[in-house]
Order: C-alpha cells, then sequence, then structure tokens
C-alpha cells in the first residue's frame, strides 16, 4: 500500500481525497503495526454503544433519520482477504450457552458487563459479531454487527472526532478522525455492520472494495476460507496466516513447515453439559508421526503447572488427532469452569487492565 502525498476535497461528497504515490517500499508504519490490542475491542463497542443510545433517542422521539439502508453482506464476506490474524466473537451466542458463557464471565465478569450496560446504556451481551482483523505493517480492520444503526453511529461518533479529517454521507456514511486519542475511520457497512479501520486511506478502500463485490478476494489462502465458512456460527475463532514464532527444538521442529493455524471453540452440546469443544487446525508441510510428537507434546504440557491450571490434563485425555494431507485436525474437550479459573489466574491482570479502559 502507498503513502498519501496530497488530498484535495471532493466537490460532490465533501469528503476529502487521497493521491496516492506509488513505489515507495521504504517506509514502515510502526504506529499501525497489526496488533490485536485490547483498546480495540474497547473502541470499537464504545463506538456501538454511543450511536446505539443515540439512534435509539432518536426513535423514540419519532425523529430517527430517514435513509434507505445498503444491502447487509453477511460478516465473513466483509473480512478482505491478505490478513495476518483474525480474531471473531459472537457474544450473543456466547452467553446464550451456559459453557461459553462461563468462560467469557471469567474475562468479563456479569457485573462489569452490567456496570457497562448501565453506564452506556446498551447490552453487549446483545451484539451478534465482534472480529479484528491485522494486517501486517499496515493496519487493523474491526467489525461489528448488533442491534444498532451502523449509519447513526459513524454520524454520532463523527461528532466526538477532533479533529474530523474526512465525512462522506453517500454511497456510505463514512467518517474519518481522532477518537479516543487514536485515529480511526468508521464506515457503515449495512444496516447493522460497521467498520473500525486504524490505517491508511488504502486499507479502508480494501474494506469498502470488498463489501461492495460481496466476497472477499486477495491474497489468503483458500483453505482458511473454507474453514471460516464451515465454522461461520462458532461463538470463538482465530485463525492465523503465516508461520508464528516458535521457540527452537521440540515444537519448533515439528512444526517448522507450519503455514496457517486455526482455533474454534464452542460448547460440547447436550451431550456433555458444561464442556467447551476445542479445535485447532494446522496447515502446512509435517515430519512423520507428527500426530504423537503433538499428542507427546499435549501430554507434557498438562503435567506442569501452567497446563494444569487452564486444563490441559482435560485436554490430554480427550484429545484426538487426525492427519490428513498437509493437514492436522486436533479435537478435545475441557469442563468450562476448569478454563474459566485458569484464564483469571494466568490473565487476571491483563484483563482488569482491559476492562479499566473499557469502563
Amino acid at each position: 500500500m502507498s503513502e498519501p502525498s496530497a488530498n484535495a476535497r471532493d466537490r460532490n461528497t465533501g469528503r476529502t481525497k487521497h493521491t496516492v504515490r506509488t513505489g515507495d517500499t521504504n517506509r514502515t508504519r510502526s504506529a499501525a503495526r497489526a496488533q490485536i490490542q485490547p483498546r480495540w475491542v474497547c473502541a470499537l463497542v464504545a463506538c456501538c454503544l454511543a450511536g446505539w443510545t443515540v439512534g435509539t433517542a432518536a426513535a423514540g422521539c419519532g425523529g430517527s433519520p430517514v435513509r434507505e439502508e445498503p444491502p447487509s453482506p453477511t460478516a465473513d464476506e466483509l473480512v478482505p482477504d491478505g490478513f495476518e490474524s483474525w480474531v471473531r466473537v459472537r457474544p450473543r451466542a456466547i452467553f446464550a450457552d451456559d459453557a461459553t458463557m462461563r468462560v467469557a464471565e471469567a474475562i468479563v465478569p456479569a457485573a462489569r458487563l452490567d456496570a457497562f450496560r448501565d453506564r452506556h446504556g446498551v447490552e453487549v451481551r446483545t451484539l451478534e459479531l465482534l472480529s479484528i482483523a491485522s494486517y501486517a505493517d499496515v493496519g487493523t480492520i474491526a467489525l461489528a454487527s448488533g442491534p444498532f444503526h451502523a449509519h447513526v453511529v459513524a454520524a454520532e461518533i463523527g461528532h466526538r472526532m477532533a479533529p474530523l479529517e474526512s465525512s462522506a454521507d453517500h454511497p456510505l456514511v463514512r467518517r474519518a478522525g481522532i477518537y479516543q486519542l487514536h485515529r480511526f475511520e468508521l464506515i457503515a457497512l449495512g444496516a447493522h455492520e460497521l467498520g473500525l479501520v486504524e490505517g491508511p486511506p488504502e486499507l479502508s478502500g480494501l474494506l469498502v472494495h470488498t463489501r461492495d463485490r460481496g466476497a472477499p478476494t486477495g491474497a489468503s489462502p483458500s483453505r482458511l476460507r473454507m474453514l471460516i465458512a464451515a465454522e461461520s456460527e462458532a461463538p470463538f475463532l482465530v485463525v492465523h496466516h503465516g508461520r508464528p514464532e516458535l521457540p527452537p527444538g521440540g515444537i519448533g521442529l515439528v512444526l517448522a513447515r507450519l503455514e496457517d493455524a486455526a482455533l474454534g471453540m464452542s460448547s460440547a452440546g447436550p451431550s456433555d453439559p458444561g464442556a467447551l469443544e476445542l479445535r485447532v487446525w494446522l496447515f502446512g508441510e509435517f515430519p512423520p508421526g507428527v500426530d504423537e510428537n503433538l499428542r507427546t507434546l499435549v501430554a507434557s504440557l498438562s503435567e506442569a503447572d501452567l497446563g494444569r491450571a487452564v486444563g490441559l490434563e482435560e485436554v490430554a485425555r480427550s484429545l484426538s488427532i487426525d492427519t490428513l494431507d498437509r493437514e492436522v485436525r486436533m479435537t478435545a474437550r475441557v469442563r468450562a469452569t476448569t478454563l474459566a479459573r485458569g484464564l483469571r489466574v494466568l490473565l487476571g491482570a491483563e484483563i482488569e487492565e482491559m476492562l479499566d479502559d473499557a469502563t
């Protein structure tokens, strides 16, 4: 992506237009390094809350703006290809099930969610979707879907930006500027789908282009797209494109040619109340006997204090591993109470810091 070199105002929309200079390959974007950070979740939820509150009040007074909403693509179709990592959660589905709710409330206690609702006027647990996709050395795209009017959210947050750098109402409502000390662009992608972009204008353009096409195109392997589609209803899914940093030896050797990975989590269902099903996918080239190597690794980790804290003993006992051509699938179960307790023990300080930022 290239750096904007000059700005002009579009006479029809009033939106700032960026003239792009190509060929700048030495630029770095350390400030927009693709990292999934707690402030992203906080900023996105805050946007939805503020806009929802204003929109609801206006509707109650008969003053909600009349607007022909654009068609709403599916949430997964809105995420452009080329991402390095992508996290997707479905709050409404998570809090509708006792097992997944236990884990969620270990991260965000019910009292915190209630306080958030009382302060901002919105029940976060009703949001259909929150997702954050990171694009290495470029920026981040966050998406939210829920019971709010996206164009109202974007317009309202635009009023709170200081400064407001650019604004457009057609064909999509868009606002760009400084909000909560960071530069974001908000885009109403559908009737109830909101995009939040931190990065160059080209990244926002990629999001809009993907939305207009109705299906993503780009560099991400089709196997990840197939997996994402198959797990479209999963309450929690994280995928990573490319080989992550691994320690030398052991797991580093077994996964030396790992190309992509994913983790999904959902309730095990009525057949095993209170249990969670964990699913891991590994894609790449693996040495012979990779299944036994991974089984031995999980068993070893389960004996450590860290492993016991998060329930790896249960995972080791229930672990199932299938090896296919350039793919390994791992499935296991763990009690929701065990995982919830472990997360609070291991990540308690980080969780509290994130919640303080959010509330």
